[in-house]
């Protein structure tokens, strides 16, 4: 599945594919309904967001581990239930919200972009931590459940910056989902293989980091497009280089070194650009 020729996807055509980074979420609040249906609305190719399960194991959107940051209440998700979960307001600091806005659901998000056929980056944010083995597992499988019962499969990737839990997709699933990883693979945790082209058979796409690893550890580029070595190295092996950038200037220079998708807070600034430069329809 993963080396696939133009376009990505059929009916996504530009050279070059915009990803909203958690909807928009500087325009409105991240991982809710209203940033998702904004982002569909500028007409962005995917919508990134992130994975995470309650107490009584059902799937909801949100970035951190705890809903201190961007609700009006504060505790773990993971000790929550979903009714829990649902009466906070996700849009607390927003003004445009007298009444408040829900955390939503995995379900309620794949039942707006079934509607319009948007693209998903699914980035699963439970690690199998000593101990947490099973429960992020356990994650994914439910994940993946609601992928087949909407059709999705063939219109999203799987992402996570656990590389053992992309071994986990790749040994149960095959190659049925596109797995997202990240280069230089250093940036990925947990990984039980020490041979690398375990990344190259089985990762579609990866996000190419602005950092490079020394025996002191690692160090991030002062300039935040990667080294143009690192785009040749992930081409060389037959794999998408993502990037996230908020910058015209960062992703034209990114682009011109093989970017096929930029991961943004602003797509619709960032598609402009793109398209001025006869990058995305």
């Amino acid at each position: 599945m993963k080396r696939l020729e133009r376009p990505m996807w059929p009916g996504h055509d530009s050279r070059v594919l915009v990803a909203a980074h958690r909807g928009a979420r500087f325009i409105y609040p991240e991982n809710t309904m209203p940033a998702f249906r904004h982002a569909i609305a500028q007409g962005v190719d995917m919508i990134e967001t992130d994975v995470r399960m309650t107490k009584d194991r059902k799937l909801v959107l949100m970035h951190d581990a705890t809903v201190d940051r961007t609700t009006d209440k504060k505790g773990a998700i993971c000790d929550m239930t979903l009714s829990e979960f649902k009466a906070l307001n996700a849009a607390a600091d927003y003004e445009d919200y007298p009444e408040g806005v829900a955390p939503p659901t995995l379900e309620e998000f794949l039942e707006l972009c079934s509607v319009h056929g948007t693209l998903i980056n699914f980035e699963l944010k439970e690690y199998p931590k000593p101990g947490r083995e099973e429960w992020a597992f356990e994650c994914c499988d439910r994940l993946i459940d609601q992928i087949e019962a909407y059709g999705y499969a063939d219109k999203c990737v799987l992402n996570t910056f656990s590389a053992r839990l992309l071994e986990y997709i790749a040994k149960k699933y095959g190659e049925r989902y596109r797995l997202h990883g990240y280069y230089p693979y250093q940036v990925l945790q947990d990984s039980d293989y020490d041979d690398p082209s375990f990344y190259r058979r089985y990762f579609y796409c990866v996000g190419v980091s602005s950092v490079a690893f020394s025996p002191e550890g690692m160090k991030r580029f002062n300039f935040n497009v990667p080294k143009k070595a690192y785009f040749d190295a992930v081409l060389s092996e037959g794999m998408e280089p993502w990037i996230f950038s908020n910058s015209d200037q960062e992703i034209i220079a990114a682009v011109a070194s093989g970017a096929s998708m930029i991961t943004t807070d602003y797509p619709a600034s960032i598609m402009a650009s793109l398209r001025r430069q006869g990058y995305h329809d």
